[in-house]
């Protein structure tokens, strides 16, 4: 009954409602464990008869009964199901161009290998529940006899344990994969791992994307701190000094001039010097000196104004 959820990516949440024995079963018993799985294969129950095999070789020629009855154990068959059974007219409209989800699983030896939640697995071939059987692909005849083969196997499953699972870059298209290249038969179509690849490129783009934007955000962070304390630290030194101050640092007006001027036209003088300042500085948003630069201006522009009624009150 826990065929499925073997397999089934999309039932990850249940891995702590099964057995404990049923997940990682396969490496936990070991060499012995995977002989035996050779020796006496699993059999389909009742309610999990085996579909209808449909073969096609790797440039999605279909084989007849005259190639299918000249496979051996050690012919390497690489199952395609789609994962769900609404989404079958989209996987074969789409499998062409941006691929499909799929779940896959390999034949060797008379059984179907997979890999999913619960870590590498042994079925009866073309069992898999929860999915609907796609076709079949012949890859090759493996050339490792049978104790070869459960050692093979083996070392998959140390690789590739039940916990590690991913649905992107670490799934059953990857196990394929990997197996095969260890049967030493082809690999598997590019058209059944397409679409899982490129959300792992889209995956990895945007995580490089952040981080190369990290920098930067600390960067302004940094400098936006280090501007306020600069700021404070000139409105501390404008008040210590108001008393021997000549002179205005942002209008160069003298104290005799603030006396006789209303506030209207500080109000214009303080406007005047912030034109000043913008004049000298680039206004582009999009640069993140001009940030530093608008609230320099800002920060200036009121130290001008405060100065200005200090003086204006002695």
């Amino acid at each position: 009954m826990f065929a499925s959820l073997r397999s089934c990516a999309s039932l990850r949440h249940l891995v702590p409602a099964l057995p404990v024995e049923d997940i990682d079963e396969l490496r936990r018993g070991g060499l012995s464990a995977i002989v035996n799985t050779l020796n006496h294969p699993p059999e389909a129950d009742e309610d999990e008869a085996p579909a209808k095999l449909v073969l096609f070789n790797r440039h999605g020629k279909q084989l007849g009964p005259t190639e299918v009855s000249v496979l051996s154990k050690q012919s390497v068959l690489l199952h395609v199901y789609d994962v769900r059974r609404e989404i079958q007219v989209a996987n074969r409209c789409l499998a062409p161009s941006i691929g499909g989800a799929f779940h896959v699983g390999v034949e060797c030896f008379g059984i179907e290998w997979s890999y999913g939640v619960c870590g590498v697995c042994a079925d009866p071939a073309r069992t898999v529940t929860g999915h609907a059987y796609h076709c079949s692909i012949y890859l090759g005849r493996t050339a490792l006899d049978p104790a070869a083969f459960s050692t093979a196997v083996l070392s998959m499953c140390e690789r590739w344990r039940g916990a590690e699972y991913q649905i992107i870059g670490h799934n059953c298209c990857n196990f394929a994969d990997s197996f095969c290249a260890r049967l030493g038969v082809f690999s598997i179509p590019t058209w059944v791992s397409r679409l899982p690849r490129l959300l792992k490129a889209r995956k990895k783009a945007r995580r490089e994307a952040l981080a190369t934007r990290a920098p930067e955000r600390q960067n302004v962070s940094t400098n936006l701190v280090a501007v306020q304390h600069r700021g404070l630290s000139a409105l501390a030194l404008a008040q210590q000094q108001e008393t021997s101050l000549s002179g205005c640092p942002f209008c160069q007006l003298q104290d005799g001039e603030h006396d006789n001027r209303s506030i209207d036209e500080e109000d214009s003088d303080s406007s005047t010097c912030t034109d000043s300042d913008e004049s000298e500085g680039s206004a582009d948003p999009e640069d993140e000196l001009s940030l530093h630069s608008w609230v320099l201006r800002l920060e200036n522009a009121e130290l001008h104004r405060a100065l200005q009624l200090s003086l204006q009150t002695r």
